[in-house]
């Protein structure tokens, strides 16, 4: 059961007990078994069947089905365990800069009135030394008239204990919790290795560099350590002086420059699915030279990329010239008003009165029925349910099970749970709960959802909306009202409790094909074709 937990927090608990799992594995040689005599879904299906069986269950199987499935978890986990202490890492940083972010925002709230009175301060003693109407030799008497030694001492002690650094950033906060990042970060860079395909990579370098550090227990950052990772923002307190570098600044700007890396791929983990090397998901270099001159004539897009990008570089030229002569017309939804870009608001059209008596006779016409109707309706016609197969590959469904499976579908669907989903269809939990574990995953469902979808492209009432191949995705934000790693703060949406953002990807023909959890942050909205 060890094995089988996922972190549900990004704290450097959780992440040791994820390293001590992928050390263990590797141990096992799990990172270097060679299962490809095995088709891949297969071998997801055995390692699923190990993370949803119990012990006994598993004690009670076969050795011939017991083994290559714990074979095949423990290859899968390996993967797994890695991508998950990457996600942990990403974070638990973000965590730390939106702590630092927060306290000098309460730090400024805090000093407000007395910033608000130096201000006023500032203004009179201004006041004082630029009056035209005193004499040079006059003015230092009428400042001190104006405002006396003994306050203008209090302030300038007041303001050197508010005073911030010159960009009042919250970069030297973030400083306060280097102790916390120190406890898991030595050994995370220890457990995982970071490649880049840029030649000397000065980030990778500077990992190395950390990493004797940790191994040697030298406190001083050597004087040919790489700086050209760090950020110009992150420079002052880096470099605090001639041949001084700050080793706890130096080291986070190393990770935070570590984290922009993964993100963008510019650096990639071994054994990892989610930050493995972006060339995995290209076509081989042989495979595309043999590919590139059929696939451009096909497309019809020249094979030099220097061509491709001087041919966008004119298409946008006369775009922004187009752009540029609407605003001198003054024509067009844009407008300038004096030195500002004005976007006029659309007003949108106005439904006719045939067509709200039409949607009102269309709703006449539609029966009403229950939700549970719905779903048992659209299987029967679409058959998404063949899709949904049992974690352990069992191939015999009673009809009873059908109407488990339906119940613990609409328990997902309407955040009901598998309680209170139990309580109205007159199932017990267990049945719900064990539909659930056993049927219900990512890799069945998502195969389940591309049939619905696909059976309502087909329908020809569906093309009065579009062809289907137009799609927008926009983020919404779900609470979470348990403990999960990957849920975070969203006081805009949901207070001091805590959220997901996931992002759901429509058809012209108002189906939903996608749905992805993303890490928190702003909402976002794209479109395309």
């Amino acid at each position: 059961s060890w094995l089988r937990r996922f972190a549900v927090a990004a704290c450097p608990r959780d992440m040791l007990e994820e390293m001590d799992k992928l050390v263990f594995l590797r141990e096992l040689g799990a990172g270097e078994w060679d299962l490809s005599a095995l088709p891949a879904q297969r071998v997801t299906t055995l390692a699923r069947w190990v993370q949803a069986a119990s012990n006994q269950a598993l004690a009670q199987s076969s050795p011939e089905r017991r083994y290559p499935a714990l074979l095949a978890f423990a290859a899968l986990r390996v993967v797994e365990v890695t991508d998950e202490l990457v996600d942990l890492f990403d974070k638990l940083l973000g965590d730390t800069n939106a702590k630092a972010r927060k306290r000098l925002g309460d730090y400024q709230q805090s000093i407000a009135a007395a910033a608000n009175d130096k201000v006023l301060l500032l203004a009179e003693i201004a006041r004082v030394l630029l009056d035209p109407d005193l004499e040079d030799d006059n003015r230092l008497a009428a400042l001190f008239a104006a405002v006396p030694k003994g306050p203008l001492a209090a302030a300038l002690a007041d303001c050197e204990r508010i005073a911030r650094p010159a960009d009042n950033s919250h970069i030297d906060l973030l400083g306060d919790h280097y102790s916390k990042l120190r406890q898991c970060v030595p050994r995370l860079l220890e457990v995982l290795t970071f490649h880049s395909h840029r030649d000397a990579h000065e980030l990778l370098a500077g990992i190395e560099v950390l990493r004797e550090l940790n191994r040697t227990g030298r406190r001083k950052v050597p004087r040919d350590a790489p700086l050209t990772f760090v950020p110009k923002a992150w420079m002052p307190f880096v470099v605090s002086g001639p041949d001084t570098v700050s080793r706890r600044f130096w080291e986070l700007a190393l990770l935070w420059r570590l984290r922009d890396g993964l993100r963008s791929g510019d650096v990639w983990v071994a054994g990892s699915r989610r930050y493995a090397d972006p060339e995995t998901y290209l076509l081989g270099r042989e495979r595309w030279a043999e590919m590139r001159s059929d696939y451009c004539a096909a497309v019809g897009r020249p094979g030099s990329g220097a061509e491709r990008i001087a041919a966008l570089g004119r298409e946008l030229d006369e775009e922004l010239a187009s752009f540029a002569g609407m605003l001198v017309r003054g024509e067009g939804p844009v407008r300038l008003d004096g030195d500002r870009l004005v976007v006029g608001r659309d007003t949108g059209d106005d439904l006719p009165a045939s067509v709200k008596q039409f949607k009102a006779l269309v709703g006449e016409v539609f029966p009403q029925v229950e939700l549970a109707e719905v779903v048992i309706a659209i299987d029967s016609v679409c058959g998404f349910s063949k899709h949904l197969l049992h974690a352990g590959g069992a191939k015999n469904r009673s009809p009873a099970m059908l109407i488990h499976l339906y119940a613990a579908i609409l328990a997902q669907a309407t955040n009901l749970g598998p309680v209170a989903m139990a309580r109205a269809s007159g199932l017990s939990y267990d049945q719900v709960a064990h539909a659930t574990a056993w049927y219900l995953r990512e890799e069945t469902l998502t195969p389940a959802i591309d049939e619905v979808v696909n059976y309502h492209h087909r329908l020809p009432a569906a093309r009065v909306w579009g062809d289907g191949t137009f799609a927008s995705s926009d983020g919404q934000r779900f609470p979470v009202q348990v403990k999960a790693a990957n849920a975070g703060a969203l006081p805009r949406y949901f207070g001091f409790g805590r959220g997901l953002s996931v992002l759901t990807s429509v058809t012209d023909h108002y189906a939903t094909f996608g749905t992805k959890v993303i890490p928190r942050g702003p909402g976002g909205r794209a479109c395309s074709g």
